[in-house]
């Protein structure tokens, strides 16, 4: 992280810094909240010049994360590392961090291991098995009629096209929690 704020000069005036992971695993690629509501969201937090924010992934993610990038204006407060880091430099920059917004993945329980506190996306999945139990945690989950559809029962494969669970989550509401619960306590 060092590192980062040293090759970056607009971070060294942040003190409030989020990790954001717009990726899901490949093989549950509906388990993505829409790039376009992580892009109101993430515009929000490069608004306030206290706020950093790095887009995370594997090398996997390179091409999504980098297309997501081009819809964000462009700022020295915003860094991509997807594909530059590995495990141990996550939960590096995880323990710099204080807040990881992310869809049901990995990088989630990463993050709870860690003690980061997080905001994330379940739809597909259901938070009561799969989400984050110790520490502060913002779930967000619609328990809309169709969901969870991946489960044990059907080997998690789900014939989804249209992830409503998950666009039913409004990014207006996860951008409240967060000025609510962090930056109004700036």
């Amino acid at each position: 992280m060092q590192k980062v704020v040293a090759e970056n000069s607009g971070l060294r005036q942040c003190n409030f810094f989020v990790a954001v992971n717009i990726n899901a695993g490949e093989l549950s690629l509906h388990r993505r909240w829409p790039r376009e509501y992580f892009a109101l969201v993430v515009k929000a937090l490069i608004q306030r010049d206290e706020t950093a924010v790095f887009l995370i992934g594997d090398k996997a993610d390179t091409e999504y994360v980098a297309e997501f990038k081009k819809m964000l204006p462009e700022s020295s407060r915003l860094v991509s590392l997807c594909g530059k880091t590995d495990l141990e430099g996550l939960i590096g920059l995880f323990r710099s961090c204080t807040l990881l917004v992310t869809n049901d993945s990995g990088p989630l329980h990463v993050a709870e291991t860690v003690g980061l506190d997080t905001v994330s996306f379940f739809g597909p999945e259901t938070p009561l098995l799969y989400g984050p139990i110790y520490g502060k945690h913002h779930v967000f989950y619609e328990d809309i009629y169709c969901s969870p559809c991946l489960n044990v029962y059907n080997s998690k494969m789900s014939r989804c096209n249209n992830n409503l669970c998950l666009k039913t989550i409004k990014p207006q509401d996860v951008i409240n929690l967060i000025e609510d619960q962090y930056l109004s306590r700036q």
